[in-house]
């Protein structure tokens, strides 16, 4: 019954549906215990406080119940292989990463607002602005509280939530890694566990390279006469928010990066295996977003250049495009150049070894995938192949 691939399944199911919901009760009752103390209402949609409460203890009990009988199945010998095994991890890593993915943009947002209110001169925002919505929390119409309380409280109770039952999570799968028994060893050999790694490394790198572009857009949209107090924020304001934002989510992407190199390497002669899928698909990201971001500025300079879709664009409207495309370039290149070039170096040191990549073979091929019309990719391919 234990080596059930099917009763894998059903506690994979259930237990990510009882996060998902636990998540969501957790961050309304939070957010709804201070806002309207604080006067901040309820938004458009007004959310039951007691309800929520009713909610959060209901799915509370049932997963903590869940979950102490499907870590007895895996407490207990012998140990479970195959299927099973593979498919309690797929669950239970994936909700990880969204996890700590919705945690670590709840910090961002943290930061972003709390910035903006310190330095916006006391200024509000409209209902209609992105600042002021908030991960599906709608703002009131009609508030006696600063309009800061409302979507800074909301991240906050997002990143202790979230954050909580990452941690929980987390804790749970190191245990399981640091056993000395044979299911302590699947799982440091795990690739489902390494895909996690993989995966959020990879979030973090488009969630970073946002922020950075954000912010050296903003400089190059002074330099070139673009930029506007916005929220009646400086100039050095608005940048160094977007760099403070950017901190925590580099902050994740090295700790995990360093997590899974560290892992890796105490198994004998396999650090490169995950090295490789961590930087190749970070690579990946770079180079999809700076051949998105080139083809858009050779579009827009076309644009200008033959004044062909540009009857209705004003000439900052232009300029703002054009800027904003030279800014993610400029991040996105050594995004893709470092790791590459590290897979470069690995290649002119173990030719063999690194060509038989499984990340670098599908590098190349997403890559090719997305550029197969230029026939320069393709003796490339046949010649690593």
């Amino acid at each position: 019954e234990r080596q059930s691939i099917v009763r894998a399944v059903y506690f994979g199911l259930l237990l990510l549906i009882l996060v998902s919901q636990l998540a969501q009760s957790g961050v309304d009752v939070l957010h709804e215990a201070i806002v309207r103390p604080l006067g901040a209402g309820s938004g458009y949609y007004p959310i039951s406080l007691s309800g929520a409460l009713a909610g959060l203890v209901a799915y509370l009990g049932a997963f903590l119940y869940h979950a102490w009988i499907r870590a007895r199945d895996i407490r207990q010998g012998p140990t479970i292989m195959g299927a099973a095994a593979w498919g309690s991890r797929l669950f239970h890593y994936g909700l990880a990463v969204g996890l700590m993915i919705g945690a670590l943009y709840a910090v961002g947002t943290v930061i972003v607002t709390a910035g903006q209110a310190l330095t916006a001169g006391g200024q509000s925002l409209g209902p209609t602005s992105s600042n002021y919505y908030y991960g599906g929390l709608t703002p009131p119409p009609a508030s006696s509280a600063p309009w800061w309380v409302f979507p800074l409280v909301g991240a906050l109770a997002s990143v202790v939530v979230y954050g909580a039952l990452w941690l929980a999570h987390w804790r749970y799968a190191a245990g399981l890694a640091a056993r000395v028994d044979d299911q302590g060893v699947d799982e440091r050999a795990s690739r489902v566990r390494l895909t996690y790694f993989v995966l959020v490394v990879a979030s973090v790198v488009g969630y970073s390279l946002m922020y950075l572009s954000q912010a050296l857009g903003l400089a190059l949209q002074f330099v070139v006469g673009l930029w506007h107090a916005n929220l009646g924020q400086p100039l050095w304001a608005e940048i160094l928010v977007s760099l403070l934002a950017a901190l925590p989510i580099v902050a994740g992407w090295w700790w995990h990066r360093r997590r899974a190199t560290r892992e890796w390497a105490s198994q004998p002669g396999t650090a490169l295996r995950a090295i490789r899928p961590l930087d190749y698909f970070t690579s990946l990201i770079g180079i999809a977003v700076f051949g998105a971001s080139l083809a858009m500025f050779i579009a827009a300079i076309g644009q200008k250049v033959t004044g062909f879709g540009l009857a209705n664009v004003s000439a900052d409207a232009w300029r703002s495009q054009a800027v904003g495309t030279i800014a993610l370039m400029a991040v996105a290149a050594p995004i893709w150049l470092w790791p590459w070039l590290a897979g470069q170096r690995r290649l002119a040191i173990d030719p063999f070894g690194e060509k038989r990549s499984t990340a670098r073979k599908a590098f190349l091929l997403a890559v090719a995938g997305v550029r197969g019309v230029v026939p320069l990719e393709r003796p490339h391919l046949r010649k690593e192949a």
